[in-house]
């Protein structure tokens, strides 16, 4: 009996290591995948700069490619970084998927451009470049749906989803169909355009291409609804940690918005200012899912809103009274005495409000802070009028604790007839808390 319990036992034991190591197995290769993806995007953007250089210049400037190009940099890294480290996490892959394909399509533009306009017939497989140029860069669109659907663990919330994810692999593929099998290549960027047959496609398919590519363009805005959809419905659901996640995520999407918004009227820091607003997304994403300071979410939200306010209300200031100077007092506008009072009314403004506009949105995007200002305040109050050791003792723990919220607390008082005494507030709530003066 004892033997055929034996048997039994390391029969199912060996039954169990095949999946663990199967498992193993498929992590490794999945992270070396994303080495090997990670190596050639870096590559690319080398081989491109060369390229790029030997091609006539565009009108492009070269501080927003410079931005851009460090961007893509950030995609590159974070994603690989995240596929290597989690490499079951599909948001890993889907960072990684859009600076693989931006790295390596202007490497396939300019290596068609050189190929087919500047020097023709000098490189071999350029119009294999130019097709792959020409549908590579539609992938980049749906790799951010899959992230949002997928965000932050890399699961969703019940099997019915998957229909989603399997339109958005069908949404990829329509959108990229078009560009992969139409019959001619069209390719453009900073003032240049190269139209050439393409080598696989399917003759006489412009309009079915056409039709495609409009079907795909419309099906793309109700995915996207259900994918975030999908993100704050797992918000609702989620516990403390993943609603941090889920808070570094939205926040990172207002401030790339809010960059983009600020640059785009600009032409001169346009591009620039486009490149930060794409760095500043997986660098949030990084953050939320390896945990790194996940918690200081709430302040940075109550102090980007703060500030926002404050120099949206001290710049009102300034041009009020620039305005209001212009038009009553013949000094006019461009006078270094209206200059002078209006940034002096403008700083005069700027610590008062910052105070009040810090404790209103502290209430609302900081509450933790909030609460532990307003219990250290009313500590200091009960401390000037309170003489008795032991029930300071006790406040001073209660308030630690519930500002700080440490696992364990220990207080120790010198006593100078027994040497030294220890008071102990311990923060598991099925302790006993003692407290010793």
């Amino acid at each position: 009996m004892n033997g055929a319990r034996v048997a039994t036992e390391t029969r199912s034991h060996g039954n169990g290591t095949g999946p663990v190591r199967r498992s193993r197995s498929r992590e490794r290769l999945l992270a070396a995948v994303a080495l090997g993806a990670v190596a050639v995007a870096l590559v690319s953007i080398g081989v491109d700069g060369w390229l790029s250089a030997l091609n006539p210049p565009t009108p492009q400037s070269t501080a927003g490619s410079m931005s851009i190009m460090l961007a893509l940099v950030v995609y590159v890294a974070v994603g690989g970084f995240l596929a290597y480290r989690l490499p079951t996490n599909v948001v890993g892959w889907a960072i990684l998927t859009v600076g693989f394909f931006g790295c390596t399509n202007p490497l396939a533009m300019d290596y068609a451009r050189y190929g087919l306009m500047t020097n023709p017939g000098s490189l071999p497989w350029a119009s294999f470049w130019a097709w792959y140029a020409s549908w590579s860069f539609e992938l980049v669109f749906s790799a951010p749906i899959l992230l949002i659907l997928f965000y932050p663990d890399g699961a969703l919330l019940s099997r019915r989803w998957r229909v989603l994810v399997y339109l958005i692999a069908l949404l990829a593929v329509g959108s990229a169909f078009p560009y992969m099998f139409g019959p001619r290549l069209e390719l453009g960027q900073g003032g240049w355009n190269l139209h050439v047959p393409n080598p696989v496609g399917i003759p006489g398919s412009g309009a079915l291409m056409h039709v495609l590519e409009g079907v795909t363009g419309m099906a793309l805005l109700p995915v996207v609804i259900l994918a975030v959809a999908h993100l704050f419905i797992r918000y609702r659901r989620a516990r403390q940690v993943q609603r941090l996640q889920v808070k570094w995520f939205l926040y990172s999407c207002v401030v790339a918005v809010a960059v983009l918004f600020i640059g785009t009227p600009i032409p001169a820091i346009g591009d620039v200012t486009f490149g930060i607003g794409l760095a500043v997304f997986p660098i949030a994403v990084a953050v939320a899912i390896l945990r790194y300071r996940l918690y200081d979410i709430d302040r940075i939200i109550s102090r980007t809103v703060t500030y926002a306010l404050v120099l949206a209300v001290v710049i009102g200031a300034y041009l009020v009274v620039v305005l209001a100077f212009s038009t009553l007092s013949p000094l006019g506008g461009d006078s270094p005495v209206v200059v002078a009072v209006s940034t002096l009314v403008a700083a005069a403004c700027f610590r008062p409000l910052l105070t009040r506009l810090r404790d209103r949105i502290d209430r609302r995007f900081n509450r933790a802070r909030y609460d532990a200002a307003r219990t250290l305040e009313g500590f200091s109050q009960r401390l000037s009028s309170e003489v008795e050791l032991s029930t300071l003792t006790h406040d001073l723990l209660a308030v630690v604790g519930a500002t700080i919220q440490p696992r364990r607390l220990s207080l120790w008082l010198r006593d100078e007839r027994a040497g030294g005494a220890a008071s102990q507030y311990p923060m598991n709530r099925n302790d006993s808390r003692t407290v010793a003066g």
